[in-house]
C-alpha cells in the first residue's frame, strides 16, 4: 500500500476491458489495506453483481446493433465495461467518504472514460477522419455517447463531493488527450497531446484565461494544495504560484 496512507484500494480490483479479451487476474492479498475493511471495500467490485444495465441504456439508448463496419472492437461492448469500471470505482469511493467526510485527500483513477474515447472518436468527431469515414446511421447513434459519459461522470462526482463536510479543492488530470489515428489500431481514437487539467475549490482563484501546464506541475501543486514543503529538487511549478500564462 502507499506509505502514509490509511485506506487503499488498488486498481488491480475490479474487471476492465482486458477481462473481454481474455484476461483474467486474480486479486493480490494486499490490495485492499487495512485487511479488516477488505469485504466492505472489495463488495463494490463483486462478480455477483453485473453489468448495471439501466446505465448503459441511458447512455447508449435503443435496441442492440450489429458492430459498426468500421470499427475493430465493438463501442458498445466497450461502454459496458467502461461504465461499470468507473460505477464501481466511485461506489467504493462513496463507501471511503463516508466513513470520514473531513478526509484530507482522496485520490480515485477513473478508468473508463480512456476507453470511451477510444472507442467512440470518430463518431463524436466524424470529421477528424478523410478516409474510412464511420457510416452515418453509426455516428447519429453513437455520436451522443461521449458526451453522454461526460455528464454521468460530471453528476457521479458532484455526489461524491457532496458527502465532504466542507467543500473541497478538486483536481482533475488526465495522462493524455485524445484525438484522431489512422494507424493500426483497436481503436480509431488514440493519445494526443494535450491532456487535462482542471482545478476549483475554496483555495483556487478563478482564472478565465488557460494555463499551460506540464506533469511535472501536478505534484508541486497537489503540495501547496495541501500546504505541504516541497522537496529539494522537486521539478515543476505549482500553478497556484503562477502569475501569468506561462
Amino acid at each position: 500500500p502507499a506509505r502514509g496512507a490509511d485506506i487503499v484500494v488498488s486498481d488491480w480490483v475490479g474487471r476492465d476491458q482486458w477481462q473481454s479479451m481474455g484476461v483474467r487476474r486474480e486479486t493480490a492479498e494486499d490490495a485492499v489495506t487495512p485487511k479488516e475493511l477488505a469485504a466492505e471495500l472489495l463488495a463494490p467490485f463483486s462478480d455477483d453483481e453485473g453489468f448495471d444495465e439501466a446505465l448503459v441504456s441511458d447512455l447508449l439508448p435503443g435496441p442492440q446493433a450489429a458492430r459498426p463496419a468500421d470499427a475493430v472492437n465493438d463501442p458498445a461492448l466497450a461502454l459496458r465495461w467502461a461504465a461499470d469500471i468507473d460505477r464501481r470505482t466511485l461506489d467504493v469511493s462513496e463507501v471511503i467518504l463516508r466513513k470520514d467526510p473531513t478526509r484530507s485527500v482522496l485520490a480515485i483513477y477513473l478508468d473508463g472514460f480512456d476507453l470511451i474515447a477510444h472507442a467512440f472518436w470518430q463518431y463524436r468527431f466524424p470529421e477528424d477522419f478523410s478516409e474510412n469515414k464511420p457510416a452515418p446511421a453509426d455516428v447519429e447513434r453513437l455520436k451522443p455517447v461521449i458526451d453522454r459519459y461526460v455528464r454521468y461522470l460530471d453528476a457521479r462526482l458532484g455526489r461524491l463531493l457532496a458527502l465532504y463536510a466542507t467543500k473541497p479543492d478538486v483536481l482533475i488530470v488526465s495522462d493524455h488527450g485524445h484525438g484522431p489515428t489512422t494507424i493500426d489500431s483497436a481503436w480509431r481514437g488514440w493519445h494526443w497531446s494535450p491532456g487535462m487539467f482542471l482545478m476549483a475549490g475554496p483555495q483556487v482563484p478563478h482564472r478565465p484565461d488557460r494555463v499551460r501546464v506540464s506533469y511535472f506541475d501536478v505534484l508541486p501543486t497537489i503540495l501547496d494544495l495541501k500546504r505541504l514543503q516541497h522537496p529539494a529538487g522537486l521539478r515543476g511549478t505549482s500553478v497556484l504560484r503562477r502569475a501569468s500564462v506561462n
